[in-house]
């Protein structure tokens, strides 16, 4: 127990929890900007299994659910069935469980560290947590990773009591394995913490044979079936097009998230996973976190009779946290989520130890320790008030594109017109799901349309049709398209005479939808084919490319024309067949002044680097394109424009699929033409 025991704790930690409530919980629906699509999806499952008790795909009590391509555990769905019972099926009943999650986790982290450092250390340790840039984020979106590091803090803090208390080791096996039910990188992260565990606690463990190995042998049986799915097809889906083979570039990217840019100053690049304008920790952090790796390493070469194996484990848990996210990059923060209770943890062992040395210099020097007081707690403040001024004033703007802003209200102005033909671009990333969620379909009349080889890039449900828009797509009679405003370029060469409707903007002026009104050219050579149900024409049989939203606009200067990449920029491939295409991308551009190295990355796997100059250079990429969409991420080297980094200029790009000897015409999405590159049809 510490010598300066805070008073009135309970009412302190109280306080901490309506601190932790108070960043979780106002704004919720509105904050993040914009309903992700993965979050309408668990959103819709969990109301099929509310009325029907099965998901969108009729798999009874699922205990995982289909979310477009990939299979993600379906514990959120469940726990968000009592929130939209509540609430209804809208934003704030997908978000709460998560925010009621994070302030769960703060509880838990305290009752954890109060059992092997004393109360005062365990209520700054929840403070960190209740205040983490990283831990709030995660708690504001609906999505199940917040589940994870809940479970490992509960079935840390149970594995602790149960080595005294013997009948508690079948809670411990449970919530082990339920955390790997929580998260795909609990399958990584848990088995070698338990293995960790086994080797630091072995003797314990063995004198408690006759409790441990039946729950061990429990533990093992339930695993098979879980086992037998996550190596399966539909189970490895998601690992197979994300993890990178090179051991060099996995152990690159582990060492990624303990680095100062990650931690203190950029964080993830991803708007979806951060905030975009800091670390994923505070500034002051920097002090305090090393000094309290310092302390806990200095327990390990602790003198005889004194335990070093608590601190081992907590180094354990840091050191293990990012090793599933380092499979797949150097920056998801997403993934590493389950590190936050323990930096919040070992931060608060060095603010500890400042504390108690400000503490020892009161006897003699108080004015200097009131002094130092101050600046302590100027520098959280400041910290903190910084953090509220990013993410409640600066994110929302920022990140509006990231977040899908404008499906709700397109999907009400839809629902408020009479066309019997709503076509939505699936540009719009996975629009389905929104037609499903914000006019909640009964999911017992979707259960019965939903089919096992369902397209997700053509899908049609009433008068709703989702496919994506080319130079060719055909309608019948007219309709009403909602498309990005880039495509619109597309219309002109469709054949179709169409006129703008609507345009759907957020607060910031950002226009992110259009709405337009098609009809069919009765001139047209080609006859229209119907749309019907799951029988949407195929209106691309070969893969194309379009530029991403990490892009500035179009600008032009005389006959030439660019658009500029700043920090990244990414392009789309799209391969919609059902097969592994060969293709060939070559692009053009040149740098801004000087010359640029771009790192290039197709998917999670770094492909190489392309060195730019402000002559111009051309960049040719040979790929096996997979399935659906890849992205190819451009990643400039720090810039010299301040923060805004404006690196190169994209002048050309020109996706071509090779088949033998025949290399076809592309189509280049989303129909600009650039002046350095000649596309031939």
């Amino acid at each position: 127990m510490p010598n300066n025991p805070l008073r009135g704790w309970k009412l302190t930690l109280a306080g901490i929890l309506l601190v932790a409530a108070l960043l979780r919980l106002p704004f919720l629906a509105n904050n993040p900007h914009g309903l992700y699509c993965d979050e309408a999806c668990a959103g819709y499952d969990a109301y099929a299994l509310l009325t029907t008790g099965a998901d969108r795909a009729s798999t009874f009590l699922p205990l995982y659910t289909r979310s477009f391509n990939v299979f993600p555990e379906a514990i959120y769905q469940y726990l968000t069935i009592p929130s939209i019972a509540l609430f209804g099926l809208n934003e704030f009943a997908v978000r709460l469980p998560a925010a009621i999650i994070g302030i769960l986790s703060v509880l838990a982290l305290f009752c954890f560290v109060r059992e092997r450092e004393g109360r005062d250390t365990a209520l700054v340790a929840a403070l960190l947590l209740a205040l983490s840039p990283w831990h709030v984020h995660f708690s504001r979106i609906g999505l199940w990773p917040i589940i994870f590091p809940l479970c490992i803090i509960l079935a840390l803090y149970i594995f602790f009591k149960s080595l005294s208390q013997p009948r508690l080791f079948w809670l411990t096996g449970a919530l082990f394995l339920f955390s790997m039910l929580s998260y795909q990188a609990a399958r990584l992260f848990v088995p070698l913490m338990l293995i960790g565990l086994g080797l630091l606690y072995w003797r314990e463990l063995w004198a408690q044979r006759r409790v441990v190995l039946p729950v061990c042998l429990v533990a093992l049986l339930a695993l098979v079936p879980l086992v037998q799915f996550w190596l399966s097809p539909a189970g490895m889906v998601r690992a197979s097009g994300l993890i990178a083979p090179e051991v060099g570039t996995t152990l690159k990217n582990y060492l990624a998230y303990f680095s100062p840019d990650f931690l203190f100053l950029r964080g993830d690049s991803n708007l979806r996973q951060h905030n975009g304008q800091m670390g994923q920790l505070y500034l002051f952090e920097a002090l305090t976190l090393p000094l309290g790796l310092l302390i806990l390493l200095r327990r390990l070469v602790a003198p005889a009779g004194a335990d070093w194996r608590p601190a081992a484990v907590i180094l354990l848990w840091l050191l293990l946290a990012p090793l599933a996210a380092a499979l797949t990059a150097p920056d998801t923060a997403l993934r590493a989520l389950v590190a936050t209770p323990a930096l919040a943890f070992i931060s608060a062992l060095g603010m500890q130890s400042i504390v108690k040395s400000i503490t020892r210099l009161r006897q003699h020097q108080r004015y200097r320790a009131a002094l130092l007081n101050g600046a302590l707690a100027a520098l959280l403040a400041l910290n903190v008030a910084w953090f509220a001024k990013v993410y409640l004033l600066d994110y929302p703007q920022l990140s509006s594109r990231a977040w899908q802003y404008g499906m709700r209200e397109l999907i009400a102005y839809t629902e408020q017109s009479a066309y019997d033909c709503i076509v939505l671009s699936s540009l719009l990333l996975e629009p389905q799901i929104y037609v499903l969620f914000y006019t909640q379909v009964p999911a017992a009349t979707y259960q019965q349309t939903w089919m096992p080889a369902q397209r997700l890039d053509r899908w049609a449900f009433g008068r709703y049709y989702a496919f994506y828009l080319t130079s060719s797509f055909q309608l019948n009679g007219t309709c009403l398209v909602a498309l990005k405003p880039a495509e619109m370029s597309l219309l002109a060469a469709s054949g179709y005479a169409y006129h703008e409707i609507h345009r759907i903007s957020d607060a910031y002026g950002q226009e992110h939808i259009r709405l337009v009104e098609v009809t069919h050219w009765d001139d047209r050579s080609t006859t229209p084919l119907k749309l019907a149900n799951y029988g949407v024409p195929r209106v691309q049989d070969r893969p194309f490319a379009y530029v991403g939203d990490d892009w500035y606009a179009e600008e032009r200067h005389g006959t030439q024309r660019w658009r500029w990449m700043g920090r990244h920029g990414t392009i789309a491939l799209v391969n919609p067949t059902f097969r592994p295409v060969p293709v060939r991308l070559n692009l053009y551009a040149q740098s801004y002044q000087q010359a640029q190295r771009v790192q290039l990355t197709l998917g999670t796997e770094a492909v190489g680097s392309w060195d730019l100059t402000p002559a111009g250079a051309g960049r040719s990429l040979q790929i096996l394109l997979r399935p659906g969409e890849t992205q190819l991420r451009l990643e400039a080297e720090p810039g010299f424009d301040g923060e805004r980094a404006l690196s190169l200029m994209l002048l050309g790009a020109e996706l071509r699929e090779v088949t033998s000897d025949i290399t076809l015409a592309p189509t280049f999405y989303p129909g600009v033409v650039f002046p350095r590159l000649e596309v031939t049809e």
